[in-house]
């Protein structure tokens, strides 16, 4: 595959179209404003958390570990700019393989809520692919807001926004059909995702839903008793009066009842997505899940320095002799 175009404008379109209508709450100024603050910040911290100073030595760790790495032999990383529909500008990394041709599926990479695409969270998940036969690229970006992404976060579905933009640029620039374009999307990532595979009413292409929760709101009040829900119900009622309320579940649902291959990765001792809020409690009766535990109900506390939301998937052996990012690079490469 030759070079790719630096720069590209994504455009609305009827399937991105109703992205544009917020809820009429937004809005409103005054009374709101605090909810829809604290929920922007808490959904993605990745805006916020980063020095200027930590941000340039994420870009200089990424070049030096790419210029080292053997990675370099199999893909060629080009760096380019993504304009959403809306005028949000996006950074992204494009991994080139080798042997790619056009069609050649494309796999876009969705962050958690607190990292950044410099940081390369899905770095393992390239090793591994790199010793597949099948070529596969990779599109890794940051949402607006973060590190040198631009643009207004006004609410969740702005994300999904972003989501869409890249698919397009994976389409025209990368000619990968939509159709043929996966979704890996881990934490935040997997709702991300969830919503913007359901931008792709044809495909068949896999879709990886990693460590993720079924709404938000569960993961801010976990639990299952009486209790818990009441405090879910209003909670939830209260960010989707201001577009704040993300829902995984539901577009997971939709996407299996379409035939979509999807894969729920999770963890039962997640200390994130806890067993109330995680996305496998909510899907996991559907017939047509695939899914993948890291662990088992019941089993000894981890280690202090072990966190089941942030360990890659290299760290997990889930078959004799296999590790989880061994199957999840086979299930994307289906």
């Amino acid at each position: 595959m030759g070079a790719i175009s630096s720069s590209f404008t994504a455009q609305w379109n009827e399937l991105n179209g109703h992205l544009k209508e917020a809820n009429h709450f937004v809005t409103l100024s005054g009374i709101l404003s605090p909810i829809q603050d604290h929920a922007k910040a808490q959904t993605l911290p990745a805006a916020w958390v980063f020095s200027e100073a930590a941000l340039a030595n994420q870009l200089s760790d990424l070049q030096t570990y790419w210029s080292a790495s053997p990675l370099h032999a199999v893909y060629r990383m080009e760096k380019v700019s993504v304009e959403a529909p809306d005028g949000a500008v996006l950074s992204a990394y494009c991994f080139l393989h080798k042997d790619a041709k056009p069609g050649t599926r494309t796999a876009l990479l969705l962050n958690g809520n607190c990292v950044t695409a410099p940081q390369m969270p899905f770095r393992w998940l390239l090793e591994e692919a790199a010793t597949r036969s099948t070529p596969c690229n990779f599109v890794a970006f940051d949402y607006r807001t973060v590190a040198s992404s631009t643009g207004s976060l006004r609410r969740a579905s702005d994300l999904t926004i972003d989501a869409d933009a890249m698919m397009q640029f994976i389409e025209e620039k990368m000619e990968t059909p939509r159709e043929n374009i996966a979704i890996y999307g881990w934490s935040l990532g997997g709702s991300v995702g969830a919503n913007a595979a359901l931008l792709q009413p044809d495909s068949k292409a896999p879709v990886i839903l990693e460590r993720t929760f079924s709404t938000s709101s569960k993961v801010v009040i976990p639990g299952q008793s009486a209790i818990h829900q009441a405090g879910q119900f209003f909670l939830s009622g209260t960010l989707n009066s201001v577009d704040w309320e993300m829902d995984t579940a539901s577009p997971t649902k939709r996407l299996l009842n379409q035939g979509r291959p999807v894969l729920v990765i999770h963890h039962p001792l997640d200390p994130i997505m806890q067993k109330a809020a995680s996305l496998f409690e909510a899907v996991k009766d559907h017939p047509s899940l695939h899914s993948l535990a890291l662990g088992e109900e019941g089993e000894d506390a981890p280690q202090p320095w072990v966190n089941h939301h942030l360990m890659p998937l290299t760290w997990y052996e889930v078959e004799e002799g296999r590790t989880a990012a061994s199957v999840a690079a086979d299930f994307l490469l289906r």
